[in-house]
């Protein structure tokens, strides 16, 4: 895609233009912003604010994507354009969004969807790593009593010790870009817990139902109320997807750990640039 495409799509569907570069950059990074609509803008004329968000995922698997996104907030919407998902991540998404009918126009929605497919590939190649780690160990032990080690064990120790690290600093920077983001667009999320939900006060509202009524006296809309509910949601599952990352963080660091470990088995003087700083 050309950047004087890119460009274009973006002005059409009111997204940022940053996204080929961040691609370029080949890190990730996830990239947020508000803006008014005024003057030249496309769609100037309704004034709308938008939460603007770029995200872009690297991972040593070559199944990185990236997203950039608009919401317009009182239209309640979000576009969006997703490069480089592969099948299987368009699959998730379709399958993530079909479940996610109180998410539909919240302004997280897409920060979200995000996180759950960038989780899912951590968790896979980091699962996989760990099986390889596990096996590896198991080899060189049965080494030391006699039995001979399959093909040459000091590169087997160099590129799983390599992939170990790479994917600790993809899940540590992964998380960290997430929280940033999170802090900025949805700073209550940390202090929301399961009491903040109350499910017989602010029920999800039925199909074709209006969300325009509420408490006029009082300034709360149903919708209002029910957008609290849906972010109060949201922030709970944020929670737990960065603790399911803090977890596969301290894996990866276990697994340098033992790597670290084989590879004085296999040589006593490593060389300093095999070393895994966690």
């Amino acid at each position: 895609m050309t950047e004087t495409l890119w460009r274009d799509i973006a002005k059409r569907f009111c997204i940022p233009s940053a996204l080929l570069k961040a691609v370029g950059r080949k890190t990730t990074s996830i990239m947020v912003d508000f803006h008014k609509l005024q003057g030249r803008d496309p769609y100037a004329e309704t004034g709308d604010t938008l939460s603007l968000c770029t995200i872009n995922t690297s991972t040593s698997t070559q199944e990185g994507f990236a997203i950039s996104a608009a919401h317009f907030k009182d239209a309640n919407l979000t576009l969006a354009v997703v490069l480089g998902a592969t099948r299987g991540q368009v699959d998730r998404a379709e399958t993530l969004l079909s479940n996610a009918n109180e998410a539909i126009g919240h302004p997280l929605l897409l920060l979200g969807l995000s996180a759950e497919l960038m989780l899912e590939l951590l968790t896979e190649s980091i699962e996989t790593m760990r099986d390889s780690c596990i096996t590896l160990t198991l080899a060189f032990r049965e080494a030391l009593y006699g039995k001979s080690l399959e093909g040459d064990g000091t590169t087997k120790v160099d590129e799983l010790r390599y992939t170990a690290l790479r994917l600790h600093e993809e899940a540590k920077t992964f998380k960290e870009s997430l929280q940033k983001a999170l802090e900025f667009l949805c700073p209550e999320y940390k202090d929301v817990t399961v009491n903040d939900i109350d499910i017989y006060t602010v029920a999800a509202p039925t199909s074709g139902s209006s969300l325009s009524s509420g408490n006029s006296s009082t300034g709360t809309t149903s919708h209002e109320k029910h957008q609290h509910f849906v972010t109060t949601k949201i922030s709970m599952r944020f929670q737990n997807i960065v603790s399911e990352l803090n977890y596969l963080i301290a894996l990866t660091r276990l697994s340098g750990d033992e790597i670290s470990s084989m590879s004085s088995t296999v040589s006593p003087s490593p060389t300093p640039h095999l070393h895994m700083c966690l």
